[in-house]
């Protein structure tokens, strides 16, 4: 099986959900990209970051929204975690198409639902 390398906002997002960004490594097992996203299945070591009580039960994480001028309307993030340690993040645009090379993004608080 070949491993990929995790794109940056893969990287970034990942370490936007653990309890210490700096520690564990991440292994991406496969990446699907919609055309207005992504699905990235990966595996890490560090810990989860604490959830707050709007998180629990467990369900998809909401992660942070994504500002780029190669989207010009954003994109947001969701963090599917089950209890192997296998995770999936999930990238959406909210009406563009999403670039399989997002080259200039930042991280934002997530919207409100």
């Amino acid at each position: 099986m070949t491993l990929l390398v995790a794109l940056p906002i893969e990287e970034q997002l990942i370490r936007w959900f653990l309890r210490s960004p700096a520690d564990g490594s991440v292994t991406i097992h496969s990446r699907r990209f919609t055309g207005v996203g992504l699905y990235t299945k990966f595996m890490v070591t560090g810990e989860l970051r604490a959830l707050t009580p709007a998180e629990l039960p467990a369900g998809p994480l909401r992660g942070p929204h994504i500002a780029s001028p190669e989207i010009p309307n954003g994109a947001g993030s969701l963090l599917w975690v089950n209890a192997a340690g296998m995770h999936t993040l999930e990238i959406f645009s909210y009406t563009d198409p999403f670039p399989e090379a997002l080259g200039v993004f930042k991280l934002d608080e997530p919207r409100s639902a």
